[in-house]
């Protein structure tokens, strides 16, 4: 068993060797990526190899000294389970079985110097020595008996064989054989237990000093081998928490260098995108100015040309009739006709009363908001990317998942605009409309689906309605400005341009009152 178990602890040894190396490992790849427990799990790898190497070692000394050897394996099994990882536990619990085993296969004596067991050999030579000097210690100290020759002992009193009195051998005299013969047995019988008791204490004196000095010696080294392992473990395992600190000290300090570089980037970054918004609006009102000086420009030569000919944009429709139209428009498209026709020269009673009007009529029955709203969203990645087509047929789908979703309807009428159809898109932006007929995102697009079918008039109008139903029209004004200079078509930006312009007109108008 001692050497069965010497096999075992050598087998859970190399079992956990090859654990640990899986160990570090796995270890190392977290450590490339910069895992949060990698250093946990590079120190429980050797770890494990230190225990494993020691579970060899003991498992090679079992096959000498199988006691010292088992409690060896089994501090090692213990030590290697806590600090060595789970897969190294597990081979380390073959040590434990080892470490039994080994001490279960122990022989039971003491060997001496010379490799006899003391409980047998030794103790049996020494007792056969001790009655041979016995023997012969007696014979050197018999005599002959005068009367019958028979050898006796000098300190007999009587012969044993003829009862002649020894004490005087030139006189012999025989005495009764009952009471002398008895004396003699009872002389010689307790010679015999003297003789016994001492070669009993003589032999067993040194023998149970030897198993005690041997048992002394065992418990000195199991516990000198307790000590050692446990030292060795705290001293793996402050390692290994050291470690684990100062790896962390690091990760710490490098990600907070790491968020002090993101801050000082986004700031530089934040700032040069402040610049330059603020360079590029700068640019852009200076231009939106020069823009309107040279209109404003044309416009008093042309009327100083036409001698107080004045000309409109739009013709306008008699109040009394636009308000007779706001009043019965009974279609979303009937009342933005009116609400067009409204604005410029602005009268706000129509172009409200029109909305309310819109506001009132009955709408679509609510669909599948959610699955249409997932679609619209990608509907407006590709529009992003620049597939127009593709983008407008996913608008188109989720319009018709739920056609009651006012900015799905707007972002349709868009997609129209994108790819050239201006009555389509007319049509879903009134639909929109119908929705909410104050959204200003609705409004913006339809000018452009004006613009499309030449008629700036109403594109001017479509932009202006925007202007008013906006909740921040200073932004609304920048937007402006800013198509009127990159706006795709030529005829776009002038509508920009002339929608400014009247604006501006009206500002002037109302700082004058």
């Amino acid at each position: 068993m001692g050497k069965a178990g010497g096999i075992i602890g050598i087998i859970s040894g190399v079992f956990g060797f090859i654990a640990a190396i899986f160990t570090l490992l796995i270890g190392g790849v977290g450590s490339a990526f910069k895992a949060q427990a990698a250093g946990t799990i590079v120190g429980l790898g050797w770890g494990g190899v230190f225990f494993s190497f020691l579970a060899i070692v003991f498992g090679a000394v079992a096959f000498a000294r199988p006691k010292l050897a088992g409690i060896g394996l089994i501090c090692t099994s213990i030590m290697g389970a806590i600090l060595g990882g789970t897969m190294v536990a597990v081979c380390m619990a073959l040590a434990f079985l080892g470490g039994i085993l080994a001490i279960l296969g122990a022989p039971k004596g003491v060997l001496t110097s010379s490799g006899t067991d003391t409980k047998n050999g030794p103790i049996e030579s020494s007792a056969i020595t001790i009655k041979t000097l016995s023997i012969e210690s007696s014979m050197e100290q018999s005599t002959a008996c005068a009367q019958c020759g028979e050898q006796v002992l000098r300190d007999t009193q009587f012969c044993r064989h003829c009862g002649t009195q020894l004490f005087d051998t030139t006189s012999p005299k025989v005495v009764s054989a009952d009471a002398p013969i008895g004396n003699a047995v009872g002389s010689i019988s307790l010679f015999n237990e003297k003789s016994a008791a001492f070669t009993k204490s003589t032999i067993d004196k040194p023998a149970n000093r030897a198993r005690s000095k041997a048992g002394s010696g065992q418990w000195k080294f199991f516990v000198l081998s307790v000590v050692a392992v446990a030292a060795l473990g705290a001293t793996g395992y402050v390692t290994w928490q050291y470690k684990n600190a100062s790896d962390a000290l690091k990760a710490q300090q490098e990600a907070e260098r790491e968020q002090q570089t993101k801050l000082a980037l986004k700031k530089a970054v934040e700032e040069a995108s402040a610049l330059a918004a603020k360079n590029t609006e700068e640019k852009i009102r200076t231009e939106i100015r020069e823009k309107q000086a040279a209109a404003v420009v044309e416009q008093a030569l042309i009327i100083e040309q036409s001698a107080n000919v004045t000309t409109t944009v739009v013709a306008p429709i008699t109040t009394p009739s636009l308000l007779e139209k706001a009043k019965v428009c009974s279609s979303a498209q009937d009342c933005v006709e009116v609400m067009l026709s409204a604005v410029e020269p602005l009268q706000q009673e129509i172009v409200h009363l029109a909305a309310a009007r819109i506001s009132d009529m009955p709408k679509p029955i609510a669909g599948d908001r959610k699955a249409a709203r997932s679609i619209n969203q990608r509907g407006i990645e590709l529009l992003s990317s620049g597939a127009n087509e593709e983008a407008l047929q996913k608008f188109s789908q989720a319009r018709d998942l739920d056609a009651r979703d006012v900015e799905i309807q707007a972002n349709l009428g868009w997609a129209y605009v994108l790819t050239n159809k201006p009555s389509e898109a007319k049509q879903a932006l009134i639909s929109a409309l119908l929705l909410d007929p104050r959204r200003t995102s609705a409004w913006s697009p339809l000018a452009d689906a004006h613009d499309l079918e030449g008629n700036s008039k109403s594109a001017v109008a479509a932009l202006l309605l925007a202007y008013e139903f906006s909740s921040n029209r200073d932004k609304t004004v920048d937007f402006f400005k800013l198509k009127a200079d990159t706006a795709a078509r030529p005829t776009m930006r002038s509508t920009y341009v002339s929608t400014l312009h009247v604006l501006e007109q009206r500002l002037l108008k109302a700082a004058k009152q």
